[in-house]
């Protein structure tokens, strides 16, 4: 026999009690539902020294063996036997008569018990409006909540009311003759963290944000204050339309454009070019003004000038810039076939809003087919460098992904996105050939030995070598490197074949 603590004892006891009665929306034998009252008019269980079935519902009284049969479900209970052979098969427990403390407590457990049982059979037969009635009694809302904490000298705003309140306090700040740059440089900061979060870019719109904030403050006098100035355009744009239609209605383009090529501080600089590149991405009509205020040309005169200190961080910027709206009209093209009429007419009008940009020939016009070719030669007496230090790290370890790889992935996919447009100038450019010749031939060696030390590594950690996923290329970086250059020389071999003709 298991003898288990008092209390235990009387919560099972209660709880199978409870839970053996029927359901509030089961129907009697009479024919009417029951309650949980019922079970105060079933006959009371009249123990005997014989193992007897327990109904449901049935009231059992204290100082019994009470057991539950595992394969049936059925409770059973008899009177204590004086036997210490005796056991049960499931469960077994007895009661302490001389605990009056105990027997309190199980009566106001039992009611607990009830009241809960009860309570969810309301909630069950509640309407929707009674739940919310309901909800609204258990909780308070906002405004209740923002008294009880201004009681406790604590304020509670949400995103949209700190922005109001910035706006106002830079309208003040403005009207202000004691204003430091160091305030509205807070204020900026303060907004720029807001408007990552869509609505509250939507609502910096609404309030006249860009026209009244960014584009006053792009012509500061303060270089930090137009730099924060166009990250703050730049987070507010990001995927969020109504932002860039503000932006491009009010001459962000032109301002920034101006910013990119004549801004005597580097900061300015690149923080301009990050909100130009968020203002026109997956925007034709931006990129069209882009197009024709000469905005190719602006990057071109950057991609060449830069400071040295910031001069591959800005050019890889560029380029990746200039991949991200030719990959644009490509996936546009691709997605045209395969969709309903409704889907063709959108995918139609975009390919033709994309092919009043232009971008195509103002590329080749620019000189930006030999533009690109250049930064990769440019780098040729820092490949082997670079091979030795992976050809020794790899003999120990992984091989590590180091800039001069994201350098060289950058450029290869734009050299790929461009060879539609560009193969005539790559093909005659004999350097370039080798050097892509080169390169496939280093990455491809990269990639055999990404591969076994990946497969190696998972073998170590014990798993089958003979899985399918143990060299997944998909998550091989260096394969992945070496498989656009494969298809960037087949590219140019195709075209070469074409021009030769």
């Amino acid at each position: 026999m298991i003898c288990v603590n008092m209390r235990v004892v009387i919560l099972v006891i209660l709880c199978l009690c409870s839970f053996a009665s029927p359901k509030g929306n089961e129907k009697d034998s009479s024919g009417g539902k029951s309650t949980l009252d019922d079970a105060e008019s079933i006959e009371a269980f009249k123990p005997t020294h014989e193992w007897q079935s327990v109904k449901k519902g049935q009231p059992i009284p204290k100082g019994l063996h009470v057991r539950v049969n595992l394969q049936t479900g059925e409770t059973e209970a008899k009177l204590i036997s004086n036997s210490n052979n005796e056991r049960t098969d499931v469960l077994s427990v007895h009661d302490d008569v001389n605990s009056e403390e105990d027997r309190i407590e199980a009566d106001e457990l039992s009611k607990e018990v009830r009241e809960s049982l009860l309570k969810l059979e309301n909630e069950e037969k509640a309407t929707p409006s009674e739940i919310a009635d309901a909800v609204r009694e258990r909780f308070r809302s906002y405004k209740e909540l923002k008294e009880a904490f201004k009681q406790l000298n604590m304020t509670v705003k949400t995103d949209l009311e700190i922005m109001h309140e910035l706006i106002f306090k830079y309208k003040n700040l403005q009207r202000s003759q004691k204003t430091s740059y160091d305030e509205i440089l807070a204020v900026l900061t303060d907004m720029e963290y807001l408007v990552h979060q869509f609505d509250n870019a939507l609502e910096f719109v609404r309030l006249e944000g860009v026209s009244d904030i960014v584009i006053p403050m792009l012509n500061c006098s303060s270089p930090a204050v137009r730099a924060e100035a166009a990250r703050l355009l730049g987070s507010a744009a990001q995927s969020n339309v109504k932002v860039q239609i503000a932006a491009l209605e009010n001459g962000a383009i032109f301002s920034l454009l101006r910013a990119v090529s004549l801004d005597s501080d580097s900061v300015v600089r690149i923080r301009s070019l990050y909100a130009l590149s968020c203002l026109i991405r997956n925007f034709p009509a931006a990129q069209a003004r882009f197009v024709k205020e000469g905005g190719l040309s602006v990057l071109a005169q950057l991609f060449d000038k830069e400071q040295e200190n910031h001069k591959m961080q800005v050019k890889i910027k560029i380029i990746t810039l200039l991949y991200d709206l030719l990959i644009e009209r490509q996936d546009t093209i691709k997605l045209f076939s395969g969709y309903t009429p409704v889907i063709k007419e959108e995918l139609e009008m975009k390919m033709k809003q994309y092919k009043e940009v232009g971008l195509e020939k103002s590329l080749l016009d620019q000189g930006w087919c030999s533009k690109i070719p250049e930064v990769l030669l440019a780098q040729d007496q820092n490949w082997s460098r670079t091979k030795k230090r992976d050809d020794l790290s790899s003999a120990l370890t992984d091989i590590p992904v180091r800039p001069e790889h994201d350098f060289v992935e950058k450029v290869v996919d734009t050299l790929l996105a461009m060879v539609e447009i560009c193969h005539h100038d790559f093909n005659i450019n004999s350097d370039l050939k080798r050097m892509i010749i080169g390169l496939r031939e280093w990455y491809l060696e990269l990639a055999m030995k990404e591969e076994l030390n990946k497969s190696a590594k998972q073998i170590r950690e014990g798993s089958d070598e003979s899985s399918n996923d143990i060299v997944d290329e998909g998550f091989l970086y260096y394969s992945g490197i070496a498989r656009t250059l494969e298809r960037l020389t087949r590219e140019l071999e195709k075209f070469g074949a074409k021009d030769e003709l």
